[in-house]
């Protein structure tokens, strides 16, 4: 199993094959489970994993490394991800600072930084249940379409994070939004899994 050997345990075969299809396939995948199941850790796990093996294919020099030490911005070839905790984010902090350069043109475009959706392959929405009806609106179209007001953002890949349905502090979710998600993984909390992998993870 992949998982195990990226230090992931606890995942079931039969879902493992389920989040690799659904991040072959683009489809959205909605991780549910209770506090502490690594469900965040295991998207942020699997993109990290994809960074570094786009890191080896793309090596740099030390000139490139000193750039991206002093911006943040990572080189066009390197695997991107971003993580959003949707209990609290602004949804201007997804899309940054509107690009005044290209009113001229009449159209709009935003300003990408290391924290912002454009160009990032990878996101991953933590406490996905735990946003107001307004923040949900606002995600839908990059769910649905990988594209905010229309504009492709150059996502490939949805991970969303939430406790089950619920719990204290959580939201209903709009059906249309929970429609758009595909593959549907529930995880274990620590106290339910074998004594082996157990041991495994600590």
């Amino acid at each position: 199993m992949i998982f195990n050997r990226l230090g992931i345990f606890g995942v079931d075969p039969a879902d493992e094959k389920a989040i690799f299809a659904g991040m072959l396939l683009g489809d959205p995948i909605l991780l549910i489970g209770p506090h502490g199941s690594a469900k965040t850790e295991l998207g942020k796990t699997v993109a990290i994993a994809l960074q570094e093996y786009s890191k080896e294919k793309s090596p740099i020099n030390e000139s490139v490394a000193a750039k991206i030490e002093s911006t943040g911005i990572l080189p066009d070839n390197w695997f991107k991800f971003a993580t959003y905790d949707c209990s609290k984010m602004q949804f201007e902090e997804i899309i940054g600072f509107p690009n005044p350069s290209t009113f001229q043109d009449g159209y709009v475009s935003y300003v990408a930084s290391p924290v912002t959706v454009w160009g990032k392959e990878m996101v991953i929405l933590d406490e996905f249940n735990r946003q107001s009806s307004t923040q949900q609106n606002s995600l839908f179209e990059l769910i649905r379409s990988r594209t905010i007001y229309g504009q492709p953002t150059g996502t490939k890949m949805i991970f969303g994070a939430m406790n089950p349905f619920g719990m204290e502090g959580t939201e209903v979710l709009d059906e249309a939004l929970v429609d758009r998600m595909c593959m549907f993984i529930y995880t274990k909390g620590f106290e339910k899994l074998d004594d082996e992998v157990k041991e495994s993870i600590i």
